[in-house]
């Protein structure tokens, strides 16, 4: 663990006014400014690094597994071996407490009552929700590359349940594949390369949503279109696979039809997109082709009912940059849903909707990425108020192959009552160094996302950068250290860092890193938030 790096010397001279903005605030939180809201700020914050080759970062996930009352954070570390099982997988679950991390395990599949394997990379994806309702989040852990039946790359999802101290119930691991499930363990699904956990069935208990977006459907066969499985939590038992459904774009009732390549479930994210108290399941089809030639993206709703996902029912919308109101032209390779995220960036009584779209062309910059916002109202979201967000408008930089909008989290920074955005661009060229990264949050507003006062961070900011770190590959919000506080904390991964932090042995390549930036209250006049107007910004 390392805290507080000094970042005063070896910055290339295209960083020093970012450095300059990074003393100011470390002068005025050390002074004991006077204070009159949260920001996300630089001071406070934790990194913790994995072993050369583990891509520690990959994925994360949040959740209270002990019910201690503190948030926890999941990190993946899905190619690190375990002996000789080359990219087993493993997690590292560290325990939130009131002086930081209470404890930090590392998990392999084996020793939360499962089998390690080769290649299964365990810890690819993770989502957390509370299975059987005894105020204990658990943990879905997603190992895509698991080889089931003889079919490489079929992939299965492990749950594991949380419990007092230990954090989980080794007696209650449960192991999920397509052999038990609707459908069958086809070679490359990738079962679990995306996961989400909700309510979909309005009984209290969450359910699990499984992506598989490699899944070959149709006859003839469409390889690689897509589907999702739903698996049912029930009340003091858990996840169940009775009742348990696949559905995919040639699902009756669905209204779509599955093509190749267009990766049905590559991202899924569970919300009320309705507005009927009754959570809806939201699935991005990055391929989707639209209309014309050529993979372009859409978001699918699925309403939830009192007895779950009803295929029977309408869908809600089919959303693309072809439909009235959505900004933008649908492009080739823009990737309309690739990353999706439920929020309420304007505090009303209805939740809102985040869709990455990393391929965007802005004024012709090839995948520099974009992200749209669908605000809800008292009928559901509504693409008539589509909100475009991109590096150029936000901050007028903008760069090819940045793909802003590839990761997503929503969550209250500075406790205001409503939900800001953390949006990951892990290709950006961040001061010259190519795919370092870095990760634009902004901030909400009774009008909706604002721009005025955003904030970005890389790793100049923490530690030394480094080409190809990819910062913000994964994103995740939580309260860690300090429940009653106002503002949330935000965890960004960084799965391929290389540079042994200030203060550390190793890590070595592919290493990875874990970064928690803390949210601290700090002086109230638009600097913390990246407004630097009153401030000169001149070097000696």
């Amino acid at each position: 663990m390392h805290q507080g790096p000094d970042n005063s010397h070896n910055v290339p001279a295209t960083s020093r006014k970012r450095l300059l903005a990074f003393i100011l605030l470390s002068i005025a939180w050390c002074s004991g400014a006077s204070t009159a809201h949260a920001q996300l700020g630089l001071v406070g914050f934790t990194l913790d690094s994995g072993n050369p080759g583990s891509m520690l970062g990959s994925a994360m996930a949040a959740g209270d597994f002990n019910a201690d009352g503190y948030d926890d954070l999941a990190v993946g570390v899905p190619e690190l071996n375990a002996g000789v099982t080359v990219a087993a997988g493993f997690i590292r679950v560290f325990l939130g407490g009131p002086d930081g991390w209470m404890n930090a395990t590392l998990f392999s599949a084996t020793s939360v009552g499962a089998t390690s394997a080769t290649g299964a990379r365990f810890g690819s994806t993770l989502a957390s929700g509370d299975f059987d309702d005894d105020g204990h989040d658990d943990l879905a852990i997603g190992a895509p590359g698991r080889t089931v039946n003889g079919a490489l790359g079929a992939g299965e999802v492990i749950v594991i349940y949380g419990s007092p101290g230990i954090f989980f119930d080794p007696s209650r691991t449960q192991i999920f594949d397509q052999v038990a499930l609707p459908g069958a363990p086809q070679t490359g699904d990738r079962f679990g390369t995306t996961l989400a956990a909700g309510d979909l069935s309005n009984d209290g208990v969450d359910d699990l949503v499984v992506g598989i977006p490699l899944e070959d459907v149709g006859n003839p066969t469409q390889i690689d279109a897509g589907a999702v499985t739903i698996i049912y939590g029930v009340l003091d038992v858990g996840l169940s696979t009775d009742d348990s459904q696949l559905i995919h774009e040639d699902t009756p009732g669905i209204g779509l039809n599955a093509n190749a390549g267009e990766r049905f479930g590559f991202s899924v994210a569970i919300g009320q997109a309705l507005h009927n108290a009754i959570p809806d399941l939201v699935v991005g089809v990055p391929g989707e082709v639209v209309i014309g030639p050529g993979a372009k993206g859409a978001v699918v709703v699925l309403p939830g009912t009192d007895d779950g996902i009803d295929p029977a029912v309408s869908t809600e919308a089919v959303w693309s940059q072809e439909s009235g109101g959505i900004a933008g032209t649908a492009q080739i390779d823009d990737e309309f849903g690739y990353a999706v995220a439920f929020g309420n960036f304007n505090g009303d009584p209805w939740p809102d909707l985040a869709i990455g779209a990393p391929g965007e062309q802005e004024l012709g910059t090839t995948e520099s990425g974009a992200v749209h916002i669908l605000y809800g109202n008292a009928v559901g979201l509504n693409a008539a108020n589509d909100q475009f967000l991109t590096e150029g408008v936000i901050d007028a930089d903008v760069d090819a192959f940045d793909r802003f909008g590839t990761s997503l989290t929503a969550g209250d920074f500075n406790g205001d009552g409503r939900d800001d955005l953390a949006i990951g661009a892990p290709l950006d060229n961040s001061l010259g160094f190519v795919n370092a990264g870095e990760v634009t949050v902004v901030y909400g507003t009774s009008a909706g996302l604002d721009f005025t006062g955003h904030q970005i961070f890389d790793m100049i900011f923490f530690d030394t950068l480094e080409i190809g770190d990819e910062f913000g590959h994964a994103l995740a919000t939580g309260r860690f250290f300090d429940p009653t506080y106002e503002g949330e904390d935000l965890a960004v991964g960084i799965p391929l860092r290389d540079v042994p932090l200030r203060g550390n042995i190793g890590p070595g390549i592919d290493a990875g890193v874990s970064l928690v930036i803390r949210t601290r209250s700090i002086f109230s006049d638009g600097f913390e938030i990246g407004d630097t107007s009153d401030w000169s910004v001149t070097l000696p």
